[in-house]
């Protein structure tokens, strides 16, 4: 039995761990509501490099061209300048693909473009009714963006809430379309709230569900909806549903606030976090049931959920819970280790709200169970500049005889920032103890964002760095990397470390250099040197600490200082294009050339040609070893708009694919095989089409969907100029030579030449001919072969009338197109 509990505690601590986090983020946003992107800054380069690549046939080309539109996230006016009205058309097409990806990309295309797409309008309620769920959800979210243009579909999405149908969705996201319409559907709200009486399937909930998403145009609603509350048949869930709507609309009683304590203890996230966001926004209203969630917080027979709940719901509240502080703070040292770190949650959370229970809980900082000591010391210290006069009793216990204290008072200080600026000499000392690994990282964080409050780092760690102890020295320069800006200064000093004897301290200060970025481009000369260090990564770590040793070598760990330095390492560039021919670290050299931008861009024809011969196909992949969060194509973007070397570059890659997994399906293999294709192609549009010749490249070579057709003489020209201005930029690439020389005698087969021509078509046989490329240069024979007999027919006039060569070349130009 004891062993059970103990293991209970322990699986919901890391639950706890685990959604922290999440909860975080969800709290940060309003509930049901995406977050707002910051629209991303467009040139007319990337403008042109979407529209050109949405004029080839291939649809999956078109789609990542939509796609890379839609990133922007511009409001309608200014997404219409990427992505015009006139395309209307051409992407309601892409709506009835067979590929999901690209009809998702469609719709929200469609979306995006607003009330200009009404008359799509009746296809995307068709699609709520597709097998997909994303789909269904995007179509619902495009008509919601509509707006106004999609009011003639209400009366379907009306019938589609009432759906009954099991395992199927469609009432859900047809409440979501109408919801998302706001004023549009103003009308309707009679309507909803009749579905509300309906008790069975789901019209009661899609009907609260589009009340919600329709904010303040639903609010004149508030009474019928808070009469339902009365209703015997009222599940938990809508319940919460209502009190919601009640809560954002200023309509909530305090009797309401009672009704959230049971959907507190549901073991659903999302249910809780619904919950203690109303209870939290309620404010004076929920006043009353603060003393009850209280009660329910310390009750042995709550359940884990229930606790959480109440934490998360008494957190939101603040001063809305202060007059049960003094009895929360009790709660820190009850017996049962689940409601002390409720207790200590609630109280983390409040931070300076609970100031006037400081000496109650410095008390509890003496208590004889270690984990009582380490609670109280977190709460003192997320609660800043308040506790300052504290400051030496947290310093003592640095010195506590249980390390999860002396971690916990690193920790609180930490959290203190410029009000800890006293306890440095304290902790810079305590770098130097023989303890956990885990102790002296949090040592080191909470030095740094010291340092980080105070704008400076502090003369003893640079004293550290000149230690004969070589864990302090590691120590020290961790410690100031953390420090960020405020070490820039330090940055020098910390460099000579790049040249100590013992790799560790090699590695912990390229470590430190890296946390600081752009900070340490000072450094960047000596970290270059480090390029060639030949010593390899270590084969035994502390398993405890995995970011203070690297299991890279210390030439990785330098090529991604340098990379993390971006335009601060740009006198490195040299040195890391040589190590492009390194089997060992070429591929982390080419992201980091990428990542370092503009500064780079005469080497970025190296850096695409090395990626794209690489046989894992790592060009685009998002999870392989070489992208590290971000692929090497995405980084050139930096450097656009960039031309045909580049092209030919990335076309190369699709003559060495990634491999695919063969033993799964066929169709799916060819699917991923031609989503590769199409990425590749369209970045090579996208970062290439200010170069005519590239968008000639791109759409004759890399195994396009279909070719072009040649309608005159004049284009026929054109393509071949391209590919003679690109010959001897495709000779790394032999894949690619290959297949423009197939081309190149395709297009002289195709088309019908004048005299004019005749250089032209000499400069290709040459390059055929002496690429060793026998039966293309053997049609470019033929065609200077009809030209070889039109001279001959022209010198035999030449001696029949008397004429000179100029004068017969003049006349029969006058008379005739010399068409051959």
């Amino acid at each position: 039995m004891k062993y059970s509990r103990t293991l209970k505690r322990s699986i919901s601590k890391w639950l706890f761990r685990l959604f922290a986090l999440l909860l975080t983020l969800l709290f940060a946003i309003d509930y049901g509501q995406a977050q707002i992107v910051s629209p991303h800054p467009v040139k007319s380069w990337q403008i042109q490099g979407i529209s050109t690549a949405l004029d080839d046939p291939n649809p999956r080309i078109q789609a990542e061209a939509l796609e890379k539109a839609v990133e922007y996230d511009l409001n309608e006016s200014e997404f219409l300048k990427i992505i015009p009205e006139s395309r209307i058309a051409q992407i309601a097409v892409l709506l009835d693909s067979e590929s999901n990806e690209v009809r998702e990309v469609a719709i929200k295309v469609i979306g995006q473009m607003g009330e200009v797409a009404t008359e799509q309008a009746p296809k995307l309620v068709e699609l709520l009714e597709a097998r997909n769920s994303l789909i269904r959800k995007l179509a619902a979210e495009a008509l919601g963006r509509i707006g106004d243009g999609a009011k003639a579909q209400i009366p379907k999405l009306l019938e589609l809430m009432q759906d009954r149908s099991p395992g199927r969705e469609v009432s859900n996201v047809a409440a979501v379309a109408l919801g998302s319409m706001g004023d549009a559907a103003k009308a309707q709200i009679p309507k909803l709230l009749e579905l509300l009486q309906d008790q069975e399937g789901n019209a009661r909930s899609e009907a609260l569900a589009t009340l919600e998403r329709m904010r303040e145009t639903a609010k004149s609603s508030a009474p019928a909806i808070a009469a339902l509350l009365k209703d015997p048949t009222l599940n938990s869930r809508l319940k919460l549903k209502i009190v919601y709507l009640l809560v954002q609309w200023g309509k909530a009683t305090p009797e309401d606030a009672f009704r959230l304590i049971e959907p507190l203890g549901s073991g659903s996230n999302d249910t809780q976090i619904a919950a203690a966001k109303a209870l939290g926004q309620m404010g004076e209203t929920a006043k009353g049931v603060v003393p009850k969630l209280v009660e329910l917080l310390q009750d042995p027979e709550s359940d884990f959920n229930l606790r959480w709940g109440i934490a998360m719901a008494l957190r939101q509240m603040g001063k809305v819970a202060q007059e049960q502080i003094p009895q929360i703070v009790t709660l820190l040292k009850h017996p049962n280790p689940d409601i002390r770190e409720a207790a200590e949650r609630i109280l983390r959370k409040m931070g300076e709200i609970a100031k006037e229970q400081i000496p109650q809980i410095v008390a509890l900082l003496k208590h004889p169970n270690p984990d009582i000591r380490g609670a109280a010391a977190r709460v003192l210290g997320n609660m800043g500049e308040t506790v300052k006069e504290q400051l030496p009793q947290l310093v003592k216990l640095l010195q506590d005889p249980n390390p999860e204290v002396r971690k916990s008072a690193v920790y609180a200080l930490g959290q203190m920032g410029v009000a800890a600026a006293e306890a440095i000499p304290q902790l810079v000392q305590s770098l130097g103890n023989p303890v956990f690994y885990a102790e002296q990282w949090a040592i080191i964080n909470s030095l740094g964002a010291i340092g980080q409050a105070i704008g400076e780092y502090p003369p003893e760690l640079i004293e550290l760095l000149d230690n004969p102890n070589s864990l302090l020295r590691s120590r020290a320069v961790l410690a100031l990397g953390r420090m960020e800006e405020a070490a820039k200064d330090a940055v020098l000093k910390m460099s000579e470390l790049l040249e100590d004897n013992d790799p560790k301290v090699r590695r912990a200060t390229l470590q430190g250099l890296r946390f600081m970025g752009k900070s340490a481009q000072n450094a960047a000369p000596k970290i270059a040197k480090l390029l060639d260090d030949p010593d390899s990564a270590p084969t035994e770590l502390p398993e405890n600490w995995p970011d203070y040793e690297s299991q890279k070598s210390i030439r990785e760990l330098a090529i991604e200082v340098l990379r993390d330095m971006g335009e601060g390492a740009k006198a490195q560039i040299p040195q890391l294009v040589k190590l492009l021919e390194d089997p060992e670290v070429g591929s982390i050299a080419a992201l980091a050339l990428a990542r370092i931008g503009m500064p780079a861009k005469d080497y970025a024809p190296q850096i695409v040609a090395f990626v794209s011969k690489q046989p894992a196909g790592t060009l685009l992949s998002p999870d392989n070893d070489l992208s590290r969060r971000r692929s090497v194509v995405l980084d050139l973007e930096k450097m656009g708009p960039l031309d045909k070397e580049i092209a030919l570059a990335l076309l190369n890659a699709i003559y060495v694919p990634p491999p695919f997994d063969f033993s799964s399906r066929f169709k799916y293999t060819l699917e991923r095989k031609n989503s590769f294709f199409a990425k590749v192609r369209f970045y090579a549009y996208y970062l290439c089409s200010t170069d005519p010749d590239a968008v000639t490249l791109i759409q004759w070579l890399g195994q396009p969907q279909e070719y072009p057709s040649i309608s005159n003489r004049e284009e026929g020209i054109q393509i071949l100029q391209a590919f003679a201005n690109s010959w001897e930029s495709s000779e790394p690439f032999p894949e690619v030579r290959q297949d423009l020389a197939v081309q190149t005698a395709k297009v002289v087969s195709q088309g019908e030449w004048q005299i004019d021509d005749l250089p032209l078509l000499r400069t290709h046989y040459n390059h055929l001919k002496q690429g060793d490329f026998k039966p293309q240069a053997e049609t470019l024979r033929e065609a200077l072969d009809r030209f070889g007999a039109w001279r001959k027919f022209k010198y035999r006039l030449f001696q029949l009338f008397g004429l000179s060569y100029p004068q017969i070349h003049l006349t029969l130009n006058s008379l005739c197109s010399e068409q051959i």
